[in-house]
């Protein structure tokens, strides 16, 4: 009974999610629908603010206002219809969108993903809920669960860390989510993007208000907007879980290098047009990621897995 309440709420943040199967098919950007929406949304979030308080309250106690009506818009949960039983259940409002709304995505309903043949002893989160789509949004492929970890996970990290004054706890707190409920529980899987994401939605939240953010008091203590949302100031190649992988339980793990090894051909075709650019992508995420995981997180994997399935050595060559 624990174990499936637990699968039941945390579903979407222990979504896990296959930038690899069919990467070298293009997929169009969604940043211009993507910043619609969230601009849409922190207009409403602004508006509510400004009502609650009056335009009355300290600048910390509008940040911390402002920061709560954010995460109510874009995080609270919602079911996405047109995904069946538990597959539909546990994303959050902005992440339902990008899975419902008009914009470009690959879904794996046909459960081609990495993952497809996971069964309910080796991931019980992925055999029961499947994986969610891969977006490209600022250049970056990603799952639709990043933005969700952006919004919500950013959100409680603010409020673990004392509303900014600790970080080291929220970082800490992160890395426990993915050991527990959010990742080697549910999944059996530990997702440094999920932390990476997280982080970077954490930024957003501490810096709201400040010289740097793009929403500001006025002279009489009203928030507004200065300037507009755009996810190419917030993404970047730690969110691709082909760039920034995760470490995989036992069980998972041998799995996924049987489909691997299934696929060779497949993957392989596409890994010598691209391969080259993503080791060399690779190599460049250590230094976004860096102070992602806490205390307890297992070592990241060592890469070179693909170039070892397909006999290249691509590390050290240019893009391709």
């Amino acid at each position: 009974m624990l174990a499936g309440f637990l699968l039941v709420v945390s579903l979407a943040l222990a979504y896990e999610t296959d930038q690899l199967t069919r990467r070298h098919e293009p997929l169009a950007d969604a940043r211009v629908i993507a910043n619609a929406e969230v601009n849409r949304q922190l207009g409403a979030a602004i508006a509510e603010t400004n009502t609650r308080l009056r335009c009355r309250g300290t600048k910390e106690r509008t940040r911390r206002e402002l920061a709560t009506r954010i995460h109510a818009r874009l995080a609270s949960s919602a079911p996405v219809p047109h995904r069946q039983g538990l597959e539909g259940l546990g994303f959050g409002a902005y992440s339902a969108f990008l899975e419902s709304g008009a914009v470009a995505r690959r879904d794996f309903v046909d459960r081609s993903d990495i993952y497809g043949q996971l069964d309910a002893t080796q991931s019980p989160a992925v055999a029961m809920a499947g994986v969610c789509s891969t977006i490209r949004l600022a250049g970056v492929r990603m799952g639709t669960d990043k933005p969700d970890h952006f919004f919500d996970q950013g959100y409680e990290y603010l409020r673990v860390s004392r509303w900014g004054a600790a970080p080291l706890l929220a970082v800490r707190w992160g890395t426990d989510s993915e050991r527990g409920a959010y990742g080697l529980l549910t999944s059996n899987v530990f997702s440094f993007a999920d932390l990476h994401a997280n982080r970077r939605g954490f930024a957003f939240y501490d810096e709201l208000l400040s010289r740097t953010s793009g929403m500001r008091r006025d002279r009489q203590g009203c928030v507004g907007a200065v300037a507009a949302f755009d996810w190419a100031d917030w993404v970047d190649d730690g969110f691709d879980e082909l760039l920034n992988p995760s470490t995989y339980g036992v069980s998972v793990g041998a799995a996924v290098r049987d489909q691997l090894a299934l696929r060779r051909d497949e993957l392989c075709a596409g890994y010598g047009r691209w391969g080259s650019d993503v080791e060399r992508r690779r190599r460049r995420v250590q230094s976004l990621v860096r102070g992602d995981a806490g205390p307890g997180a297992p070592p990241p994997p060592g890469g070179g897995e693909l170039a070892a399935l397909c006999g290249m050595s691509l590390a050290r060559k240019g893009p391709g």
